[in-house]
Order: structure tokens, then sequence, then C-alpha cells
């Protein structure tokens, strides 16, 4: 499988490594500590468990709507009977991103440098060495990691380096194979744009620290992976106050994009599909919690949710 199409899903999940980043300047190659704060607590929310939940309207057949979490480890990618079933009765299957072979070969064509500029010239020395070591372990090789723009390469250190396919793709896969139309909530252009439009020093910040802190990041991905297996959303959203910020417009403005933005983008377009009956819609599980999140979004426009699984 492409490094390009690994990448794509995990655009919809909002990575852990944003919440640690946009702290420092961006000066010379220079790892600062995490600082981690007092934990006060799970924040409370609605819908506070559960990754597969009935959506009903008056009127129409029940849709479903499934939080996934964009790895490839099997204690994720088994579906559960219950996932598995709503799947398999479903009409339609819609995941965030339709991603077919012209969707990977325009995302991959975001993904590298096409003017001459190398990251090399980007970052410091030691600093680029140490990311094309790591890039090395996602099969990305040197010449490859030269052309990476940063964002790109960030993403690719934010995950963890399997090589299997991601559930939102077996999702897919499943879905083919009982002959449900797909359809995508959200164009892969539409999904690197959210970071081809950061300033460049925001995107070589949140380089450095993915590099800076990527053991911790592995290891918080793992943790947060347990959470998602316990279908623990409430957990999940609480996360990211694990360590300290420094106020930031570029990270407020930032996670705005990524997750409240998208979220109200995802439900407009989706309506269509609950509305037709039959669904089965799949995004990452941290769109769905929270004052902001697609669960509460779609009850203020009348649909009614029920906790499956």
């Amino acid at each position: 499988m492409t490094n390009s199409s690994r990448l794509m899903p995990a655009l919809g999940w909002p990575l852990l490594l944003i919440w640690l980043c946009l702290a420092w300047p961006v000066q010379a190659y220079e790892c600062q500590p995490l600082e981690p704060i007092q934990q006060q607590g799970r924040t409370a929310i609605e819908h506070e468990r559960g990754l597969l939940w009935r959506v009903n309207k008056a009127g129409t057949q029940p849709s479903y709507l499934f939080g996934t979490i964009h790895v490839s480890d099997p204690a994720v990618t088994d579906l559960p009977e219950p996932v598995a079933t709503a799947l398999e009765h479903s009409e339609q299957f819609v995941m965030e991103a339709q991603l077919d072979g012209a969707a990977m070969l325009a995302f991959a064509q975001e993904m590298f440098f096409r003017d001459g500029t190398q990251l090399s010239d980007l970052i410091d020395a030691d600093l680029y060495q140490r990311a094309e070591s790591l890039l090395a372990n996602y099969g990305i090789p040197p010449m490859a990691a030269e052309s990476l723009k940063p964002w790109a390469a960030f993403m690719t250190l934010s995950m963890p380096p399997d090589t299997g396919l991601p559930l939102d793709l077996v999702l897919k896969s499943r879905a083919q194979e009982y002959g449900l139309p797909v359809h995508g909530l959200e164009t892969v252009t539409e999904q690197a744009a959210i970071f081809e439009e950061l300033k460049q020093s925001t995107q070589l910040q949140l380089l450095r620290d993915s590099i800076c802190h990527y053991e911790t990041l592995q290891g918080d991905m793992a943790e947060m992976k347990q959470l998602y297996l316990q279908r623990d959303l409430a957990g999940l959203f609480s996360y990211h106050n694990k360590y300290r910020l420094h106020a930031s417009d570029d990270y407020r403005q930032l996670m705005k994009r990524l997750l409240w933005d998208r979220n109200q983008l995802m439900v407009e377009r989706m309506r269509s599909r609950l509305d037709a009956g039959g669904a089965f819609v799949a995004v990452g599980a941290m769109h769905l919690p929270g004052e902001q999140g697609i669960l509460n979004l779609l009850e203020s426009v009348g649909y009614q949710l029920k906790p499956i699984y």
C-alpha cells in the first residue's frame, strides 16, 4: 500500500501531535521538554461512550454512524459483530473521503514539492538526518524524503509505522464486497488544503516537535488506541488536555479547521445520505463527541441517536 493511502485516512483523526505543538518559536533544532498538566478528571460531555450509533429520523430507514481510528492493528480492524452486521445490512457506505486510484494520485502529488524545494533546506542538518531515519521506517527512502513537504512529514510521523490497511479502508473493502455504493463526505484536495494553507513556519514547528517527541507520541497513540477499544469517547475527548500549551492563535485556528469546521461540513453533506436511509457512515471517532461534535450536531437538526456498540 502506498504511503499516501495511509496518510489520507489520518487526516480525519485530530493528531495528538498538534495538541503538543505550536508552543515554541521556530529557531534552531532544540527539543523542549513536554510539560504535563495535572489532570482534573474526565471532561463531562454528552455521548461519552460508544463507537456505533443508530441514527433515526421520522419517515426514513435507520442509518449507522461509526467512529474509526486510523490504524491497522488487528485489534481494531477485526470488526466487532455489531459493526459487521450493521455494515452488511446497510445500503450505502459513506467515509470521510473517497479513496480511489485518482484520489491517491492527487494526494501523493500534494505531499511532495514540485518546484525543486528540498526539506533539508528548511530544517537543520541534524534534525533532517533524524527525520530521514524515522521516515525510512514508513517505507520512505531518502530521495523521497528530500522532496516531502513538512506537513506530510509530520503527518507520517504522527502515526504508527505499520503497513496494513487502516480501519477506514478495511470498512471500504468490506462494503465493496457487499456491493454497496461508496461515497465521500470530503475530497482529498479539501483535506490536504487544511495543511497546505498553514504558514510554513507552523508546518516546520509541527515537524520539529513530531521528531523531538516521536517516542512519546507513539506511546500516546498506543494509549489512545486503548481508549478507543474501550469505546471511551469522553476519555479521547479529554486526552488533548494532557500537556500544557501556550495560548496560540495558530493552535486555536488549526483545531477549529481540523475538527469543528469539518464537523459542520460533514454533517451538512451526510444529511442527504442519512435521509435516503440505510447509510453506514464512518468518520474519525474524535469527530463524534462534544458540544460541536457530529453526534450533537445531528441531534440539533432533528435526528435521534442511540448507541449500539
